[in-house]
């Protein structure tokens, strides 16, 4: 048995690994201390929760702290590259689930996370087929603030981003929109009802309890931060202090 933040449960064979990322000065601690403290009331098999970052100040000390610099072997100006690294299983092996911090989950995710294949958000909320037509003009569905994944499942990515890295990093400015240009049909999504958007959404900032994930996406210029949304959010949020 395993006790944190006052929480028991019990040891499975499976310890997941739960990742998030944090740097720079945009999202403080807290940040990453609910997100913990969200997964403890929200996964009941055993886990181990990791922080890639450049400060560590202010973390749980629960909190498995991993220097953000070794997925930074090289510079770059894609955003958010730096998860492609995390993919190689000489960084971090086992089952993983790489969760951004701008995101809430609603409901008990151990349910959820029990299928083999790796999966990214697909933005269903979103026309995909239209999409299609207009992904000359920046479009994409494709999200990375939810990806799962085992071992080497998705170490093809990392691969494909350093064989073409120059391109890459010519073409696109964000992970997200490289996904989609290069490896949109090689990859598995979450299906439909298991993540929505806070703000795209119809009716838009509605709670919604049977999905899994609530994403609180601003990082492609639209969107509302976590401690901007107010109401039953910023209930939901800091009850996890």
């Amino acid at each position: 048995m395993i006790k944190t933040y006052g929480k028991t449960w019990l040891q499975t064979s499976t310890v997941i690994n739960f990742i998030t990322l944090k740097w720079g000065t945009k999202y403080g601690p807290e940040y990453v201390n609910r997100l913990y403290a969200n997964l403890l009331n929200a996964y009941n098999g055993e886990f181990e929760f990791h922080c890639f970052t450049d400060d560590s100040k202010g973390l749980h000390p629960a909190i498995h702290v991993r220097d953000i610099a070794l997925l930074r072997p090289t510079s770059s100006k894609c955003f958010t590259i730096e998860k492609v690294y995390l993919f190689d299983p000489k960084v971090i092996s086992g089952k993983c689930v790489l969760l951004d911090l701008d995101i809430l989950i609603l409901k008990d995710l151990s349910t959820y996370l029990t299928f083999d294949e790796p999966r990214f958000i697909k933005n269903h909320w979103d026309d995909t087929a239209a999409g299609e037509l207009l992904h000359k003009f920046g479009h994409c569905w494709i999200n990375s603030s939810f990806v799962t994944w085992e071992n080497d499942q998705l170490l093809f990515v990392k691969e494909f981003y350093q064989k073409n890295k120059e391109v890459i990093e010519f073409k696109y400015g964000d992970l997200d929109l490289f996904l989609f240009h290069g490896l949109r049909n090689k990859l598995n999504y979450h299906p439909q009802n298991i993540v929505y958007s806070y703000v795209n959404n119809d009716p838009p900032y509605e709670y919604k309890p049977d999905h899994y994930i609530i994403l609180f996406n601003t990082s492609h210029g639209k969107g509302t931060e976590l401690h901007e949304a107010g109401g039953w959010v910023d209930r939901l949020w800091k009850k996890f202090d």
